[in-house]
């Protein structure tokens, strides 16, 4: 009896020296600060990616040894991604640019929430008059293209033009419209026929705005092979069939993404994407083949 309360007793003093030590290990390895917001882009994963280059050591991580760190501090961050194809355009007015790219590069006057509200971006506020038959939206001020123009509503005026132009089926969603009115340079008013709930709706990801001033500068030509938007990244480089290339648009308006530099990479095969995937080839794939979701 007095051997086993011995142990007992034993047993309660070990594990009280040991718990605050456990505490204090775990305390030590949370950060004080919460993780930083990243920009709303569309290569965000609900997971973060693998990277190709890794950010450089905080100085707290570093070896004390008096010798110059080999990573040089704010090494760009690049990205490969592994896409399954790249239309023939990449003006977004055609309706043949890229879904991969696009979102990245342009941004929309309001995008749907997955629960179907209306999110605002470069309209930051919209109202109903006339009993619905106008939307009258407020632009955001402050936001430049990636070419350094300002963004004003004769550009929403100019790609709406572009699109309804460039794109049949574009115009064929927006029931009941009528007529488009710049009203200054941050008020823009959409005229219908009738109320209509379905404007937001139509022009989610099917309007991007682009820039009037840049493309009244270089011309049709140049501005079909390399369009300016206010999106997070700009285009840096592309081939049709083969590759695109992104880079961070420091005009960007918004919060500064992670990722500085995007390679966006052809390959339609599925299992040829997902073996660049296993092997390091690429950082991320879109649309892996689902017999292959439990390997990767």
């Amino acid at each position: 009896m007095k051997t086993k309360l011995f142990f007992g007793l034993l047993i309660i003093l070990i594990v009280s020296l040991i718990l605050p030590i456990a505490c204090s290990s775990t305390s030590t390895s949370s950060t004080t600060q919460p993780p930083s917001k990243t920009s709303q882009v569309a290569i965000t994963t609900s997971q973060p990616p693998i990277i190709s280059s890794q950010p450089a050591a905080t100085t707290s991580q570093l070896p004390s040894t008096g010798s110059q760190p080999s990573v040089v501090p704010n090494t760009p961050v690049k990205m490969s991604i592994a896409i399954n194809t790249i239309n023939t355009q990449m003006d977004p007015a055609t309706g043949k640019d890229n879904p991969a790219a696009t979102p990245n590069i342009f941004d929309y006057l309001t995008v749907m929430s997955p629960n179907n509200d209306v999110v605002p971006v470069l309209a930051e506020s919209w109202n109903y008059l006339d009993g619905g038959k106008t939307i009258e939206l407020k632009l955001r001020k402050n936001v430049k293209f990636s070419s350094g123009d300002p963004f004003t509503a004769r550009d929403v005026e100019f790609s709406w033009n572009r699109s309804v132009q460039k794109n049949t089926s574009f115009i064929t969603n927006q029931r009941f419209f009528d007529k488009l009115g710049v009203v200054d340079d941050y008020t823009v008013r959409f005229y219908f026929t009738k109320p209509t709930i379905l404007f937001f709706y139509n022009t989610t990801l099917t309007f991007p705005i682009c820039s009037k001033t840049y493309y009244d500068r270089v011309g049709e030509d140049a501005y079909t092979k390399q369009p300016v938007g206010t999106g997070p990244y700009k285009i840096v480089d592309w081939k049709e069939n083969q590759y695109i290339d992104l880079a961070i648009n420091e005009n960007y308006w918004g919060t500064r993404p992670q990722v500085d530099q995007v390679h966006l990479v052809v390959a339609p095969d599925e299992n040829a994407r997902a073996a660049m995937l296993q092997a390091g080839e690429v950082d991320m794939i879109r649309e892996a083949p689902w017999q292959m979701v439990g390997a990767l």
